[in-house]
């Protein structure tokens, strides 16, 4: 029996796969995190536009014939003109990329447009929220939103293609969100309809109040890390977020740590909500995301608020 090497396995999946994309568009090809593949489970492959991004977590076995074995894709497929590197197994971390520089690209994702920063950790889409950012899409229509930990504004960006009524944004860095606003603008959008707030969420809970109410909240935390703990962070934030929303709004929430179950997320969510909120379903994953344990994989969770709810309180 003949045993091939993971990384041509890797080059023969992703082959296959981008016949399902266009040259400019986004999407999560592989997703090794998941481990349902041996010998890969330590990182991602992402298509940002024209560029294949291959993310690496642990340092590979050898990144030569990685390297080689990707770079064969660039010949074989017309749906991409570049190839880059990711090493998140270093702090900070670094991006390698053979040939020529990738700025001024742009990706799209079901016909938006995105520029994309390969100067940063994450061009600018998380790519295995696709289908919150479809689901935002077709709800969004007349609708005030809040978007907290918005990073570069995607569900804003898609919120104003269906033709929302305003959205707030709060994230912590700058830059992030002036990277939405200009995708805002590169969707001929109407940026005035867009607040934009650098603040701290945990340190900006009355604010968020007085701005209230919102026809759907979105709250999309980064991973543990030092700044915010999803646990406790999730647990103050709830306390507040019965006011924040309307009758018969909603409630989309996120959690991307790997050690709690979606069982454990619900009941930590609905511990805190009381009896205000219905759980509506659990998102789908993108197309290409597999997990061999589900449960711990990303959670997407929609909620709507009942319309007694505020007249418990």
């Amino acid at each position: 029996m003949t045993v091939i090497h993971p990384y041509k396995l890797l080059k023969n999946i992703v082959l296959e796969r981008l016949r399902f994309f266009e040259l400019g568009e986004c999407g999560r090809i592989f997703h090794g995190r998941g481990s349902c593949y041996g010998g890969l489970e330590a990182l991602t492959v992402d298509k940002f536009g024209p560029v294949l991004v291959v993310i690496l977590y642990r340092k590979p076995d050898d990144m030569a014939i990685l390297e080689q074995e990707m770079a064969v894709l660039l010949s074989l497929s017309d749906r991409l003109t570049h190839l880059a590197f990711q090493f998140r197994f270093v702090r900070p971390t670094q991006w390698y990329w053979p040939g020529e520089s990738l700025d001024g690209c742009i990706g799209y994702e079901d016909g938006i447009a995105y520029r994309l920063r390969f100067d940063h950790q994450n061009p600018g889409l998380f790519l295995d929220m696709q289908e919150g950012r479809r689901w935002v899409r077709a709800y969004a229509a007349g609708k005030r939103i809040a978007n907290l930990f918005s990073y570069t504004c995607a569900f804003s960006v898609v919120a104003e293609v269906a033709g929302c009524l305003e959205t707030v944004n709060f994230d912590m860095s700058r830059s992030a969100l002036n990277a939405g606003r200009e995708n805002i603008r590169l969707n001929q959008g109407d940026v005035a309809r867009h607040r934009l707030f650098d603040h701290d969420i945990l340190k900006s809970l009355g604010k968020i109040t007085r701005l209230s109410p919102f026809d759907l909240v979105i709250i999309d935390p980064p991973v543990r890390q030092d700044s915010f703990d999803p646990v406790k962070g999730y647990q103050r934030i709830l306390l507040r977020v019965r006011d924040w929303v309307v009758e018969s709004g909603y409630l989309l929430v996120t959690m991307n740590e790997p050690t709690i179950s979606v069982g454990e997320f619900r009941t930590m969510l609905e511990s805190r909500l009381g009896e205000g909120f219905d759980f509506i379903r659990r998102l789908p994953s993108a197309r290409f995301v597999e997990e061999l344990r589900p449960d711990y994989g990303l959670k997407v969770l929609l909620y709507q608020k009942s319309p007694a709810s505020s007249a418990d309180g």
